[in-house]
């Protein structure tokens, strides 16, 4: 394989080590079906990206915690027609913001904001969802499993689900503004020609590093292989793009999300309404224990499982517990307080802050929020706004972000969005069927319980086809099928960073689609410090 960016480099026959991945995988022959290969799961932190507009020169901005979207049919339509997807898109929105420094800082700049004790070196791998994706595809095309086969379903077979009327679809990955917008067209159009993603090769940055400069952001190495954290970092030729449907067409998921997606945020004690041109993504950081290894999972969440008032019911749930935290010296009368981030079960803890509701002042508190409006940002714009009880509440968040990275850190008042009550969302023609061994695959690795159906004609959407699924028994059920697979996935893991320490800290594996009758092999290169 001929494949050389000038970042990367290896000796004259290209690759300066190789990676038979049949061979690595054939070293793991499990006595018995593996049946729970992930453990210790919980939600780290998260963030939304905010818009900086169409000045591509400002530093990127994030808030933290984040909230994800809503997803709802517009007021009073049943019936939604959209054009097909079309415009500026995100193929990578992390790398196209950081703009050639590590796509992974963000994340681990929201883990310390939320965390002051977040650690690196508590982890053996620190990854994108997409990496873990790709890896484990390669050990399915290898054949090394059999006992599971994709499914397809169709909208007149889809399994026990229950309607949710007035819900669409929403991808983090849009960007409405710019696609309208002439003059980005002009200035970018350039770099981001129509690619097609199936003829590329693929890759995964890797760094084995000792720890992590919060001050800066810079990772720091030192450490050997069997003490330092692997950080997989995505990798993708190109990191936006813009669609001519005439060209290229992609479906109608992205122009159904411009129309039904909702971004909420607190502004003083008024609710705005934030469109795609203010927030363009919500992702989460999830840690869990896969085969042995601690990973800590990075992961675009499309949606949420909730309704306007639920959403402020959880805000106002928030601002009660700060207040409370602040009366009583950051402790619960007779218990400890907890949030979802900090101990065992996030679901467990929601349901122990729904008992300790009763006992508050919330609901006085959701009695004010029907005095309030959802006002429409450009209403928003110039205004002072007070607190709902007339007093900005202390957020109990660390000290400021260092200003020496290379992003901006904007905190909100809330806690962490509960992982449970949210959506992978999916469009799809009618006449078509969802692949449920692909989606499972996405499920399964960032954890996520539910995922959001809507059907359309030709763009025509009707709620009545707009439906959610509670998975979590099939995604269990897959574990199991795959476990594996999953075991071999983490030896490939292992394999690979002790291959790559040989390199020195930094390094890139790199494969191209599988021929027939062909072994897929990993080529590793040594990566240029920058």
């Amino acid at each position: 394989m001929s494949y050389e960016p000038k970042e990367i480099y290896g000796d004259r026959d290209g690759a300066l080590l190789k990676i038979s991945v049949k061979k690595v995988a054939a070293q793991y022959q499990p006595e018995a079906a593996v049946e729970f290969v992930v453990e210790d799961i919980k939600l780290v932190s998260s963030y939304n990206w905010l818009d900086a507009g169409d000045d591509r020169d400002d530093i990127p901005v994030i808030q933290v915690p984040g909230a994800p979207p809503l997803v709802d049919f517009p007021l009073d339509q049943n019936i939604l027609k959209v054009e097909p997807d079309n415009g500026h898109h995100y193929i990578d929105q992390n790398a196209a913001r950081m703009k050639g420094r590590p796509s992974l800082l963000p994340g681990l700049a929201a883990c310390y904001a939320y965390n002051k004790d977040f650690r690196v070196e508590d982890y053996d791998v620190i990854t994108d969802r997409n990496n873990l994706i790709k890896l484990f595809e390669i050990l399915k095309l290898e054949g090394m499993d059999e006992t599971s086969k994709p499914r397809v379903s169709n909208p007149w077979n889809r399994g026990p689900s229950r309607v949710m009327a007035g819900r669409g679809r929403g991808r983090g990955q849009f960007s409405h503004s710019r696609s309208s917008s002439e003059s980005f067209r002009q200035r970018n159009v350039r770099n981001m020609t129509m690619i097609n993603r199936r003829e590329q090769n693929s890759r995964i940055d890797i760094d084995i590093i000792s720890g992590y400069d919060i001050r800066t952001g810079e990772y720091q190495y030192g450490l050997s292989k069997d003490h330092g954290t692997m950080i997989l970092t995505r990798w993708e030729e190109k990191t936006e793009e813009i669609i001519d449907p005439d060209v290229d067409f992609r479906g109608f998921g992205f122009s159904f999300l411009a129309k039904t997606r909702k971004f909420l945020s607190l502004d003083g004690k008024r609710f705005c309404e934030k469109g795609p041109d203010q927030v363009t993504g919500y992702h989460c950081l999830i840690e869990y224990k896969l085969c042995g290894l601690k990973m800590l999972v990075r992961y675009h969440a499309d949606g949420c499982d909730m309704s306007r008032e639920e959403f402020l019911e959880w805000v106002a749930q928030d601002e009660a517990s700060i207040r409370e935290k602040d009366n009583t010296g950051g402790m619960e009368k007779g218990k400890s307080h907890t949030t979802e981030s900090e101990n065992g079960n996030p679901d467990d803890e929601e349901d122990e802050d729904e008992d300790a509701i009763q006992e508050s002042d919330t609901f006085d508190l959701l009695d004010s929020f029907k005095t309030l409006s959802i006002t429409p940002k450009d209403n928003m714009e110039g205004k002072e706004l007070d607190n709902v009880e007339g007093k900005k509440p202390e957020i109990p968040l660390n000290d400021p972000v260092p200003s020496r990275l290379p992003l901006k850190v904007v905190r909100t008042s809330t806690s962490l969005f509960p992982e449970r009550r949210l959506l992978q969302v999916k469009t799809r023609s009618k006449v078509s069927g969802i692949g449920r061994e692909k989606l499972y695959t996405q499920l399964f690795f960032s954890q996520t319980k539910n995922f959001f159906i809507a059907y359309h004609i030709k763009g025509r959407f009707d709620k009545v086809d707009a439906r959610v699924e509670n998975v979590a028994p099939h995604i269990r059920q897959w574990g199991m099928q795959n476990g594996s697979v999953l075991e071999r996935l983490a030896k490939l893991l292992r394999e690979i960073k002790e291959t790559s320490s040989t390199l020195g800290s930094k390094a890139a594996i790199v494969w191209t689609g599988k021929e027939e009758n062909s072994e897929t092999e990993l080529s590793l290169f040594a990566r240029r410090s920058e």
